[in-house]
Order: structure tokens, then C-alpha cells, then sequence
């Protein structure tokens, strides 16, 4: 994948979580699915790592382009209101 510098610079962080803010078409997607990808090539199981957008529609597409990862398949999408959700109801609160 392509990516600009500073894009490939958040696509190779390995630990911690990050937060890629930019304008529409600057790559953010790109970006994530290369980290991601680079997460799971490290020995990240993709059941711990959590994609969170603002939109269904993001959501969707991040997990259409997530597909052609290797090892992806139980890395987890959400929109914020879905993962917030989530986490009421796992604690007992919805």
C-alpha cells in the first residue's frame, strides 16, 4: 500500500491506541487497515483490536476493505453509538 510518510508513521505504531483525525479523502481508512494489518503481522490477535468510526457507512466500508486482511476476520468495527451500546449492556446498564 501507498502510503505518505505520516501516514506510514501511524501504520507502524505498534502499541497503544491513536486517534487519526483528517479531512475527507486524506487516506484516514488506508491508513487504519494498514495498521491493522501491521498490528496483526506482530502477533496482535484481531479479537483485541477495536475500530471505532463515526458513521454506519464508514463502518461498512472499513470492514469491506478489512476483508482483504489476512487474519481479520474477528477484528472488531463500530460506530461509537454501537460500541458505546455495547458496553452498557455488557455492564448490565441497558
Amino acid at each position: 500500500m501507498n502510503l505518505t510518510d505520516p501516514q506510514a508513521a501511524v501504520a507502524a505504531v505498534e502499541t497503544g491506541s491513536h486517534l487519526v483525525s483528517a479531512g475527507a479523502g486524506a487516506g484516514k481508512t488506508a491508513t487504519l487497515i494498514e495498521r491493522v494489518a501491521t498490528l496483526l503481522r506482530t502477533g496482535w490477535s484481531a479479537s483485541r483490536i477495536l475500530v471505532v468510526t463515526f458513521t454506519r457507512g464508514a463502518a461498512r466500508e472499513f470492514s469491506e476493505r478489512l476483508a482483504g486482511v489476512p487474519n481479520a476476520d474477528r477484528t472488531e468495527v463500530r460506530t461509537w453509538h454501537s460500541w458505546g451500546f455495547r458496553v452498557l449492556r455488557d455492564e448490565g446498564l441497558a
